[in-house]
């Protein structure tokens, strides 16, 4: 792929995540923070529940950003699209707007328990990892933030893989397309 293609292929549709990064990553952590202290997970001792609650809260708001701009970049990876305003424009066009979000629900369905299951237990190996003293070093947030997310990663990797498909369920190839690699099949009539 490099060889034929260029480096720059591996990058194919990293504009759609910087475009997304922004608003998506500005409301998971603003959300956060807001609903930790809401609900009170700031709050001296173990609030697992408020802990989870507030990751389940950040990334709702977070996935509901995300995941459109996401189904392009999978798009304009496999090669299907010249950039992504055609992406855009021709998903709009030939799979209506619900295309964007065909992988919700099951982005949702994997990232919402990996956002719960991830703080809850960030905060939870905080606490057992605190020594004596209950002061917190580096190694105490390094160990539980590692800890955290192979945790949640365990229990959610599966589901990418299904997220992924949904994704990328109407899309079929046909080598030697105008573009000079692959076309865009729709409805299994052809077109692009």
């Amino acid at each position: 792929m490099v060889k034929s293609q260029g480096l720059q292929r591996l990058y194919r549709g990293v504009g759609t995540m910087f475009m997304a990064c922004i608003p998506s990553h500005a409301a998971y952590f603003s959300l956060y923070e807001y609903s930790k202290a809401k609900l009170g997970a700031n709050q001296p001792g173990h609030h697992p529940l408020a802990a989870a609650t507030s990751g389940v809260v950040s990334t709702l708001a977070h996935d509901s950003i995300m995941t459109p701009m996401d189904t392009v970049k999978q798009r304009l990876q496999l090669g299907y699209y010249r950039g992504i305003r055609h992406c855009v424009m021709h998903m709009a066009r030939h799979e209506g707007f619900s295309a964007f979000y065909v992988a919700l629900p099951t982005t949702l369905l994997m990232n919402l328990p990996f956002g719960a299951i991830m703080v809850t237990s960030n905060e939870s190996l905080k606490t057992l990892l605190t020594g004596p003293s209950g002061e917190r070093d580096i190694f105490t947030y390094l160990a539980a933030g590692s800890g955290a997310g192979a945790i949640a990663a365990a229990a959610t990797t599966p589901l990418d893989m299904i997220k992924t498909r949904l994704q990328t369920q109407h899309m079929s190839a046909q080598v030697g397309s105008s573009m000079g690699s692959v076309a865009v099949m729709s409805s299994g009539t052809g077109g692009g």
